[in-house]
């Protein structure tokens, strides 16, 4: 049944033949991988949305790189492949590959800039060579390069050049990319990897054992909540321009819902052991929290 809806949602975006066939392939790799992206897309205007896909679709592909690798050597190759595969995409001839080819239709149609798809593939390659952040400040750098550039790209496709809306999309990858950590704390772990941010740990004496262990003591809940005070400051920081946004950029910041998710109930000034913690789990929301749907539903 889900295969018909994609097929028929494909044949709506103006895929058709062996681009439908990608197309298909890349939007069901897209659900399986990245659901919650995949629903924001959706909610995204139906002439934009083959793009969007498109773009998450190659966000998809190089995240995935370090965990289909057992050698960083060949991670990095990979990672090469597609700083190669950019410079041949802006130019309309991918490599034959859908996500390339789709890419490719998207950079044609929307004249997409390639410096972001550029800085997207040199930040993941970065952070491929190293298994963890060393500052808070690296995290926040990450998390411009990758989850922002994104946005920068989303709203070319809805034909968007607005600098408050580059500052909203800038802080709002930052939150997304420092909150997608934190949920992702224990699935790196288990690979024995720590993406927190070394000087918070330290500032804690939190160790990287602790981690990976999967402590829950007060010193780890202190520096996870040091971690998404960050976050909640630059959700703050973009829910402030909300009113100088022009029409429609809220359509790209709908993907960002899933990461907030903030006690509102509790005083930050003590510390208190944020929801956003709790996102390792699944957590319902209820009243007492906060989520930015506030902020994009205008």
């Amino acid at each position: 049944m889900l295969n018909l809806e994609i097929s028929e949602s494909v044949q709506q975006l103006g895929a058709t033949g062996k681009g439908a066939e990608g197309f298909t392939q890349l939007v069901m790799h897209e659900i399986k991988s990245d659901y919650e992206n995949y629903l924001g897309t959706l909610l995204l205007p139906k002439d934009a949305q083959r793009a969007a896909f498109a773009l998450r679709a190659f966000n998809v592909e190089l995240a995935q790189v370090q965990d289909m690798v057992s050698d960083k050597r060949i991670g990095l190759m990979r990672m090469q492949f597609w700083k190669d595969a950019v410079a041949k995409i802006v130019q309309g001839s991918p490599p034959e590959a859908p996500v390339a080819t789709e890419l490719a239709g998207a950079c044609s149609y929307y004249k997409l800039s390639r410096r972001w798809l550029e800085r997207i593939v040199a930040a993941r390659a970065a952070q491929l060579d190293n298994d963890y952040f060393k500052s808070m400040a690296v995290m926040e750098e990450y998390a411009e390069h990758v989850n922002s550039s994104l946005y920068y790209l989303l709203l070319e496709c809805l034909g968007i050049k607005n600098v408050q809306a580059d500052h909203a999309a800038s802080h709002l990858g930052k939150a997304q990319g420092i909150v997608t950590t934190i949920r992702a704390t224990p699935f790196h772990a288990a690979k024995r990897r720590v993406y927190l941010p070394m000087d918070i740990l330290a500032n804690h004496r939190v160790s990287h054992e602790d981690i990976i262990r999967g402590s829950t003591n007060q010193r780890v809940k202190d520096a996870v909540f040091d971690v998404a005070s960050v976050a909640h400051q630059h959700l703050e920081k973009a829910r402030s321009l909300k009113g100088s946004l022009p029409p429609k950029s809220n359509l790209v910041f709908l993907n960002a819902t899933f990461c907030l998710v903030f006690d509102i109930a509790g005083d930050l000034n003590e510390k208190k052991y944020w929801s956003l913690c709790a996102c390792m789990c699944d957590v319902k929301t209820s009243s007492k929290f906060c989520c930015v749907t506030s902020y994009v539903s205008m």
